[in-house]
């Protein structure tokens, strides 16, 4: 899953290029980080450049973490630990000054996420894969689709993936069981879901439509953007995100005119 924009910490980052842009919370104060190399993906304050070098991100700096082997598809957060999937299958724990091999799933992963002691990754084949934290042993698979899992997340009630032709399904977290399925009509191609708590946000190449997630796991409609964004995210009820223009805005106001970046929601699962 690709991921240009990321909130940590009371700030907004993008990604413009070789630029780290930072925005505050309120979009009062913007600042630049610049870096010798294209920067192609961020989450949290981790991000990775075109070399497959890993830096953290602390106040104005990048510290160098290590250099991975292979271009990372997806990270998450678990308490205090970062893990990352390589787009080969791989999963690592960051440790300090590298990262440590946790498993392996033996194909393309798209993403990922941690439950209790239980690490879910989704892969190109629309499977899920279900690992024991601890022990690495796989304890289930579940097959959800006949195309890729595209995008993965959840909050502290469902998990919710999607696969690239519109189709979302939701599953209960605690058992993993299939609640609902939605299918959004006439658009080509479902780049990416976000979980926002009770909310859904669905970025298409036809706009972006906002769900709300009900008790039992049903996607009700409540909003659509009739314009297509590279990426989002939503923090304390305001939206920054990228049009397709490669315009930047935080909910009606246009931040900048450009930013440095490429609409590469297939090209990710194309190596």
């Amino acid at each position: 899953m690709f991921s240009k924009i990321s909130y940590y910490r009371n700030n907004f980052y993008i990604l413009s290029g070789t630029h780290i842009i930072i925005l505050d919370s309120n979009a009062n104060e913007l600042k630049r980080i610049n870096h010798e190399l294209e920067v192609v993906f961020i989450k949290y304050n981790y991000l990775i450049d075109r070399n497959k070098c890993l830096y953290k991100l602390e106040n104005l700096n990048l510290k160098f973490i290590c250099t991975i082997k292979k271009m990372i598809s997806n990270m998450f957060k678990d308490n205090e630990d970062i893990y990352l999937v390589d787009r080969f299958g791989d999963i690592y724990k960051i440790y300090e000054s590298t990262v440590v091999f946790v498993c392996g799933n033996m194909c393309f992963t798209t993403g990922i996420l941690i439950y209790n002691d239980h690490i879910i990754s989704s892969d190109k084949y629309g499977r899920i894969k279900i690992y024991h934290k601890i022990h690495k042993k796989i304890l289930n698979y579940l097959f959800l689709f006949n195309s890729p899992i595209t995008s993965l997340d959840m909050n502290k009630n469902f998990i919710i993936a999607s696969e690239i032709n519109g189709n979302i399904k939701v599953l209960d977290l605690k058992n993993m069981n299939e609640l609902t399925s939605h299918k959004i009509e006439d658009i080509k191609i479902l780049k990416k879901i976000i979980v926002l708590n009770k909310k859904l946000m669905v970025l298409c190449d036809k706009g972006t439509f906002v769900f709300e997630i009900d008790v039992n796991g049903k996607l009700i409609f409540l909003k659509k953007y009739d314009f297509e964004m590279i990426d989002s995210i939503m923090e304390n009820n305001n939206l920054l995100f990228i049009d397709i223009d490669n315009m930047l805005w935080f909910n009606d106001i246009k931040v900048l005119e450009t930013i440095q970046s490429t609409d590469d929601y297939i090209g990710f699962l194309n190596y």
